[in-house]
């Protein structure tokens, strides 16, 4: 603003030596008008300014009017300064007046639970509900696999009924044993007993076979024997699982397995003999959990009967054998011995 208002008086003052023929008396008394009439454009001026007219007040009326105008100049605005140092901070002003309220804000988030009350007295007693749906009916403790029928599988005890005395749990380990009782007195000689039954006797037909170690016995599968004993009257096929009787007759036959105890769910071993590939009730023995399996049964076979030993449990088995010398068979061995009776 200092630049500019140097740039008008000099014009102003080199107006008024330049004006010819101006009488000094009205000079004296005519006043000097300056008047912005217009913006500099940005060609004329590209930092900015204006056009200012310049003449004398001849009619005396505080304006200059178009005919009074004798010259017209764009004044430009110098180039902007370099900016000073702030200024040092003012001292803070008077607390305001307090503002108007504002709305209402937004909903806030569901606090914290509060701690329970008090617990209320006790309600009335409610009018009686309506009787319940029946349940269904409870699976049977023999059922293993709750499909509501009796499976072969699940006569445990082999007497053809499905019933309690199928739920035996497995046998519990045997007792410590207990102390030695005292010798009781001798007592009186009993009477001659009764002339026992005659002993088996062999009548032209024999065989055995035995198992060593251990090995899988499937489940419905027929036990393989590792060695065949002495046989006459009976052969055994090649895979060692299935004997034939060449006569007919009645055959005493005992065998024995010892087994672990079996895996999954359904651990009863069950085994029977088939004949000719039917089971033979009398014959059929299981046991809950591993252990010994033993059964001698008479069985009148005809020429040319089949015999083998079939898992007919749930589970597959494990026979076992207490090791021997090598190559022989232990106590517990897996055996089956024929006598043909008659």
């Amino acid at each position: 603003m200092r630049q500019l208002s140097f740039v008008l008086l000099f014009t102003l003052l080199f107006l008024i030596g330049c004006q010819e023929g101006a009488d000094t008396r009205d000079n004296a008394v005519q006043s000097v008008m300056v008047k912005q009439t217009a913006a500099a454009t940005i060609d004329e001026c590209p930092n900015g300014g204006v056009v200012l007219d310049f003449g004398f007040d001849k009619n005396g009326n505080g304006a200059l009017d178009a005919d009074e105008i004798l010259k017209s100049e764009v004044v430009c605005h110098g180039v902007n300064g370099i900016d000073g140092q702030p200024g040092e901070k003012g001292a803070t002003g008077a607390k305001g007046d307090t503002g108007a309220q504002g709305s209402q804000g937004d909903k806030g988030d569901t606090g914290d639970q509060g701690l329970p009350g008090v617990k209320g007295d006790k309600g009335d007693t409610g009018d009686q509900g309506l009787p319940g749906i029946d349940g269904l009916n409870g699976i049977h403790c023999w059922d293993l696999n709750g499909d509501g029928i009796g499976d072969t599988f699940e006569d445990i005890n082999s007497d053809l009924e499905w019933n309690a005395l199928d739920c035996i749990g497995p046998q519990g380990d045997t007792g410590a044993k207990g102390d030695k009782g005292d010798t009781g007195e001798k007592g009186e000689k009993g009477e001659k007993g009764d002339q026992g039954e005659p002993g088996l006797s062999a009548t032209g037909g024999w065989g055995s076979a035995y198992g060593v170690g251990t090995a899988l016995f499937a489940k419905n599968g027929d036990y393989a024997w590792s060695a065949v004993g002495p046989m006459q009257g009976m052969t055994i096929d090649t895979d060692k699982k299935v004997f034939t009787a060449t006569e007919a007759g009645v055959y005493h036959i005992t065998y024995h397995l010892s087994v672990l105890k079996p895996m999954g769910l359904k651990r009863w071993a069950s085994v029977a003999l088939l004949v000719n590939g039917v089971a033979q009730a009398a014959s059929r023995r299981s046991v809950a959990g591993g252990g010994e399996i033993t059964a001698t049964v008479l069985l009148d076979l005809p020429a040319g009967a089949t015999v083998s030993l079939r898992n007919v449990g749930a589970s597959d088995l494990f026979p076992v054998d207490s090791p021997g010398e090598t190559g022989d068979p232990g106590a517990d061995a897996p055996s089956i011995v024929f006598i043909k009776l008659n």
